[in-house]
């Protein structure tokens, strides 16, 4: 027959058990929310590190994020390199795309879609861009990306998901010269005096 004093210490055993397993869970758990704001603060710096260059070259791109490029197409006014591999806030990257205009050498654009998604967007949005601009996927196209833009100077950058994955799945980076003008919504035309009346003869 089992004593009253072996049950109790045997209760007593299993509540530290499910106690020691809630410590071990709740640290699990704040380990891994540490982790995810790591990754988030490490994507963010590599994203600056990369709109901190001041001129894009081939190899300034392949150095900075461990790719190989390769020509991919040109034409009068652009050159375009790919390349299908390379680390970007180490995680690894599926394709990256440098077009670079050929009469401006600071004017680049480049697209880097990843294979490992990056931190959740909506909380990289709210913590490191609340001022960025949102523009929604499209309703009509499985392909779209909701994407978010700042702006600094005049140069873009953009963070951007798939239709199915609440992580940053494409980062874009723009350096431009100068802003580029929509045609649609050209500059206003600045006030031209009027014509002096003529004197009467």
């Amino acid at each position: 027959m089992v004593s009253m004093h072996h049950r109790r210490e045997r209760g007593d055993g299993l509540r530290r058990a499910w106690v020691a397993l809630g410590v071990g869970l709740a640290l699990w758990a704040g380990s891994g929310a540490v982790a995810a704001a790591d990754a988030g603060v490490a994507f963010k710096q590599a994203i600056d590190s990369l709109a901190a260059g001041a001129y894009w070259s081939k190899p300034f791109v392949e150095n900075t994020l461990s790719a190989r490029l390769v020509r991919d197409w040109e034409n009068e006014y652009t050159l375009a390199y790919k390349a299908e591999s390379g680390r970007f806030a180490g995680l690894r990257i599926k394709e990256v795309e440098l077009r670079c205009s050929k009469r401006r050498a600071r004017d680049c654009l480049l697209s880097i879609d990843l294979a490992e998604p990056g931190p959740p967007n909506m909380a990289f949005v709210r913590k490191f861009w609340p001022q960025a601009e949102p523009t929604p996927a499209s309703p009509h196209s499985r392909l779209s990306h909701e994407y978010w833009t700042i702006e600094r100077g005049p140069d873009q950058i953009s963070v951007s998901n798939q239709y199915d994955a609440p992580r940053i799945t494409r980062v874009t980076v723009a350096l431009n010269t100068q802003r580029l003008q929509d045609p649609l919504n050209p500059p206003p035309v600045p006030p031209q005096p009027l014509p002096p009346v003529p004197e009467n003869p």
